[in-house]
């Protein structure tokens, strides 16, 4: 059971004075009127007082110390974590380096080669696509050491904004130069809002009520299996009852709180994270049709499979509990 030290040195600390007290011949009456409440308030902050300031001068004089233990502990469970997980995260970084590689290729070939005229015709399909592509990239890594060091619900929090962005890259893409130039355009305001939506069309020319997201994944027609993952991914993002009592870093039989890294949950935002990354890399890099980001497509589609294998390999092995696909993919 554990103990409050601060109270017991407080009763210990009065213990001591009424036996002074006492030894000096005072009543009991007299000890009464000396002890009065404000005296004992007094007391217990002092005690506070001097706690906090020894406390606060050894954690300055330590702080490297347990700094260094600690990172001492986060390296052995790297180590774990590797052996666990060593065959996915390689998958995930080998596939980093492809939508990375991807873009670079596609962005010298619109450069270089690509005719003026072409190029004018989608210059801001192709620099919002790029920069969001880029950033896709940037939280992709974000989400691999994140996974890397344990972080499951992290991970899957940022696969948040990597799912937002392929949605809007998605409706970007299909709903021209007009709409992309307003999300150019937009980014020099401090206009959170989806209003850079507006004015997208649908098939039949017919005005798009695009003004939420919620709005614009029901017009890129996103699978419901999606849409469960995503509020899944709201609650772990927000303060939410659920993200609070169900992360993907407890497990669905553990009933711990996790402080700190956890092996469990990592298969989630890692297979997901894959996904969204092949999806954003193909809105990109066929905005002009070249056909070696056709083929990096093809790879990084067929790369979701090894990926996905290796993970869900691991989880079986590691956990006993086996996994089924995700139907709901959308690699484009």
């Amino acid at each position: 059971m554990a103990n409050d030290e601060l109270r017991e040195i407080f009763n210990e600390t009065m213990e001591s004075v009424i036996s002074e007290w006492l030894e000096e011949g005072l009543s009991e009456k007299e000890i009464s009127e000396k002890l009065t409440e404000e005296k004992i308030k007094d007391t217990m902050l002092a005690i506070m007082d001097k706690s906090s300031e020894d406390s606060l001068s050894f954690f300055k004089e330590h702080m490297y110390e347990i700094a260094y233990t600690e990172q001492a502990k986060t390296d052995e469970f790297v180590s774990r974590q590797r052996q666990t997980w060593g065959a996915g995260l390689a998958a995930s970084q080998a596939m980093y380096i492809m939508a990375v590689e991807s873009a670079e290729l596609f962005s010298k070939f619109v450069a270089e080669d690509l005719d003026d005229t072409e190029r004018k015709h989608k210059q801001y399909s192709f620099l919002v696509l790029q920069h969001m592509h880029g950033r896709a990239c940037q939280i992709f890594l974000e989400i691999f050491h994140l996974m890397r060091l344990g972080f499951a619900d992290g991970a899957y929090a940022r696969w948040r904004t990597l799912y937002e962005l392929c949605c809007c890259a998605d409706f970007i893409r299909h709903h021209g130069e007009k709409i992309a130039k307003q999300y150019y355009e937009q980014s020099n305001t401090d206009d959170q809002n989806y209003s850079w939506a507006k004015g997208a069309l649908d098939e039949k020319g017919n005005k798009l009520d695009a003004g939420s997201f919620k709005k614009i994944q029901e017009i890129v027609n996103i699978d419901s299996g999606w849409l469960s993952q995503y509020k899944l991914a709201c609650f772990i993002t927000h303060a939410s009852s659920q993200g609070t009592f169900g992360k993907l870093a407890n497990g669905s039989t553990e009933n711990l709180i996790p402080v700190g890294h956890s092996n469990y949950g990592i298969t989630t935002a890692a297979e997901h994270s894959a996904i969204c990354l092949c999806w954003i890399t193909g809105e990109f890099v066929t905005l002009f049709h070249h056909l070696d980001s056709d083929a990096r497509c093809k790879l990084l589609s067929e790369w979701i499979k090894v990926l996905r294998d290796a993970y869900f390999t691991a989880h079986e092995e590691t956990f006993g509990e086996k996994l089924g696909e995700n139907e709901s993919s959308k690699t484009s």
